[in-house]
């Protein structure tokens, strides 16, 4: 292979694999993008990048096009306690153009309202990471965002020639280009470009590109959150377990080998360290927040804790090694710090279990969706999955199926279960002109709709984001709960101090009795029950509210719920058993109920309508018998007719 440069950016490439060549007056000019030999081919070989937009990363605030407040929600990894949610929020909203920020410790989420001339997701990530926090990239589709899979990028002038083509897509906001991943995440407006235009902008760059496939990134960060708490727990068990037997050998006459009875303090140092190192997490977060940050979390408190018992029983081990008879392997802390390491560890990952199921609402609600769609194209019927379906499309739904998208009937009849909508059991009727919604059932006829509806517009989505910011937002009492942990550990920390000074001034008591008590307060003390609670509740109620289709539109409104006396409800098909029944029979003159009954039955029994089969049910359940009818007829919208006992009988509406 021979490498040459690009003579506009000075980039050294491969000339054998060189994406595009020139030859001008006779020499032969290689380029690493189509922009390169464009600038080149117009007299700029300027052997520079500055002229690329290096901006790594995100768009600038200036290619947000137009005015307004966008509204953001992201997902954060890394969070730890409620203090870590106020750190976040403290950050996000140091963001010129941030007008709001709401970030909830129990779903692990952001939501921020932003000025989109001022600022941009990109910078939104910035400040989180900068604040020691991770945002889950959600490769999963939502409206105006797309995650492309980008080939061809070899560095991170790549990544600003990639950076620079979307910049010039008219309708492009912001974007992401990570060169480690091969991934572009592009945040659009939809109704000024699509991802055909910028997959084809890219190819022009002389790089590949196609749409990521789809998957649930959030659902994969709390699996392998949880996975990892449970694993750091038992690697810490399996090496707290010895150290705790270890302590009780010296109080107790518990067997143990002579050699490691000799060398303890070494084995005890050896142990300890591993655990401190399975948990330096809690080290690493709680220093930075201490005096980085300076909003010291719950980990502030185990470092400062757990680290004062295992810098002492460090320093007691190095006094005995060098035969100081000062300190003996009882004066030892190891086992106390890292049992507490294992505990909290396993506290982490009952927690993650925890909140891992509290999203369970959401998941449902999501898989009431299609997945798939039959749509005409090119004169063919084709199934396609439900993200490729278009405004305007003609989507084929045959009965049983669900309707993918929302829309209105252009050819066929029908009745649809609006019941997950609704509230109504009795299926509505559906004829040409008529509007039928995503996610409900097409029971009986085939019909065709033309689209109108997709992805994050239609009526399911709509009600799956009222639940997704009901669950994120904040109730009076969990603001104040908030503001009580933002000042309860540096207030813990400075009662652990006096707590230690009392004992061992005041009280005369020995220093490791003192010592011990400022661990223990430290330790103990903690704000993530007052940080999680409220939150927790919030996503459980209005979760469980949505699975028994009751929408909550705010932690504000749940809270205020519990002064609620009188429930007044509007209709009362949301009231029934979900299902008709026959109740009444009211006969006309020159007729017994028997036979109104074994009539209406008997020309029902061939009807699919629900009102018939109540019919059916209850002539069956009176014990009535009836025999097959001729002539049978269904009139669309109107009812059914047919020749019963050489009478003609109609059953339907006026």
């Amino acid at each position: 292979m021979t490498n040459v440069k690009d003579p506009s950016c000075g980039m050294e490439i491969e000339k054998e694999t060189a994406k595009f060549r020139e030859t001008v007056k006779g020499k032969d000019y290689y380029f690493c993008s189509k922009d390169c030999r464009d600038k080149f081919l117009a007299g700029n070989s300027s052997k520079t990048t500055s002229q690329y937009n290096h901006n790594h990363g995100n768009g600038s605030p200036a290619e947000n096009k137009g005015e307004g407040i966008l509204k953001e929600t992201m997902a954060i990894k890394g969070m730890h306690c409620a203090s870590c949610a106020i750190t976040i929020e403290k950050a996000i909203k140091k963001v010129p153009g941030v007008e709001s920020a709401n970030v909830n410790y129990a779903s692990a989420k952001a939501s921020v309202s932003y000025d989109k001339a001022m600022a941009n997701r990109g910078m939104l990530v910035k400040a989180i990471e900068k604040s020691g926090y991770g945002v889950v990239e959600n490769d999963s589709g939502e409206k105006g965002k797309v995650v492309l899979k980008v080939s061809g990028m070899e560095s991170q002038h790549c990544v600003g020639i990639i950076e620079n083509t979307l910049a010039k897509v008219d309708g492009v906001k912001s974007y992401r280009v990570n060169l480690a991943t091969g991934k572009a995440t592009v945040f659009f407006d939809m109704a000024k470009t699509n991802e055909a235009e910028m997959i084809k902008a890219i190819e022009n760059a002389g790089y590949g590109a196609e749409k990521a496939t789809s998957a649930d990134s959030e659902k994969y960060a709390r699996e392998k959150e949880t996975k990892e708490y449970k694993d750091k727990f038992i690697a810490s068990f399996i090496f707290s377990l010895p150290l705790m037997y270890l302590m009780f050998s010296n109080y107790f006459p518990l067997p143990a080998p002579q050699i490691i009875v000799e060398n303890q303090a070494i084995l005890q140092l050896a142990m300890a360290t591993t655990v401190m190192w399975v948990g330096r997490d809690f080290f690493t977060s709680g220093f930075r927040a201490l005096f980085l940050n300076r909003v010291p979390n719950m980990y502030s408190l185990i470092a400062v804790g757990v680290g004062a018992a295992y810098g002492y029983s460090l320093f007691a081990v190095i006094a005995i090694l060098t035969k100081s008879a000062l300190f003996s392997v009882h004066d030892l802390y190891f086992e106390v710090a890292a049992a507490l390491i294992t505990f909290i560890l396993l506290g982490k990952y009952f927690e993650a279990l925890a909140k891992g199921r509290t999203s369970e609402a959401i998941k449902k609600l999501m898989g009431l969706q299609a997945k798939t769609a039959i749509v005409e194209r090119g004169g063919k019927e084709m199934e396609v999955p439900i993200e490729d379906v278009q405004a305007g499309d003609i989507v084929i739904v045959k009965p049983g199926q669900k309707i993918p998208v929302d829309g209105k009937l252009v050819e066929g009849h029908s009745s649809v279960d609006e019941s997950m909508v609704t509230g109504e059991s009795i299926p509505a009727e559906k004829n040409i002109g008529d509007t039928v919604i995503g996610a409900t059932i097409n029971t009986t006829g085939s019909f065709k709709l033309r689209a109108e509806k997709v992805g994050e517009e239609t009526a399911l989505a709509q009600i799956i984001k009222l639940v997704e910011e009901a669950q994120g937002s904040k109730a009076p009492i969990q603001e104040l709960a908030d503001k009580i942990s933002g000042f309860f550990v540096p207030i813990v920390i400075a009662v652990a101090i006096l707590s230690g000074l009392f004992w061992f001034f005041i009280a005369g008591q020995p220093f490791l009795l003192a010592f011990t008590i400022f661990i223990a307060v430290l330790v103990i003390a903690c704000p993530c029950a007052v940080g999680l609670a409220t939150p927790t509740a919030v996503m459980v109620g209005t979760g469980l509210g949505a699975e028994n289709g009751i929408l909550i539109k705010s932690a504000a409104a749940l809270q205020k719920a519990h002064e609620v006396d009188i429930i007044v409800f509007d209709k009362t098909g949301t009231l029934t058993k979900g299902k008709p029944e026959l109740t009444d029979v009211i006969a006309l003159k020159g007729f017994s109920e028997k036979e109104a009954l074994e009539a209406a039955a008997a020309i029902e029994n061939k009807s699919e309508h629900p009102l018939g089969e109540a019919i059916v049910k209850g002539a069956k359940n009176k014990g009535i018998k009836f025999d097959s009818v001729e002539k049978f007829n269904a009139i669309s919208g109107k009812g059914i007719e047919a020749t019963y006992n050489k009478k003609q009988i109609i059953l339907g509406n006026r």
